[in-house]
């Protein structure tokens, strides 16, 4: 008994947590609608490039009949990178991740869930992340994760983005 309601509490800290992220803006949540037979995605997209950084917005998009989920730490809130998210290309010369690695058990919050036909955005400073991005040149950036489906998890590369600052 004691321990099915501490798992009924654990998934009600949990829902409320993604409700507070979804609704202070931290995690932008849109409906996308479902494509039969498609696969989760992943998108990135250029928001901001300057002298000193690459500003970019990433998409989990879930066009599925079923919930997916997202490690939270690979769809991250306010820069809060704890891994390498990314592989980026300087000029054709690779950028070696510098951020931290945060190394912790899995626990039951820890799982992002993006409903079916429904997506999940956050923007990210790739220099705040980790990535030595200052100067000119031409960058290529992917986002490099995995959504878990079914008890299964699913490689999920996103586009190649390339900026030329």
């Amino acid at each position: 008994m004691r321990r099915s309601n501490a798992i009924r509490i654990a998934v009600l800290c949990t829902l409320l947590a993604v409700l507070f992220i979804v609704f202070s803006h931290r995690i932008s949540v849109g409906r996308i609608g479902i494509v039969k037979d498609s696969s989760p995605y992943c998108r990135l997209e250029l928001a901001k490039a300057t002298e000193s950084d690459i500003v970019v917005r990433i998409t989990v998009a879930n066009p599925t009949e079923a919930p997916i989920g997202v490690y939270k730490w690979n769809l991250p809130t306010w820069n809060n990178v704890s891994t390498s998210l990314f592989q980026v290309d300087r000029d054709g010369r690779k950028i070696e991740f510098h951020g931290r690695y945060v190394d912790s058990r899995v626990q039951p919050g820890d799982m992002l869930q993006i409903e079916a036909g429904t997506s999940a955005s956050v923007m990210i400073s790739l220099q705040s992340a980790g990535y030595d991005v200052k100067g000119h040149g031409k960058f290529d950036i992917m986002y490099i994760t995995a959504v878990w489906s079914g008890g299964r998890g699913i490689p999920c590369p996103s586009n190649a983005l390339v900026s030329q600052k």
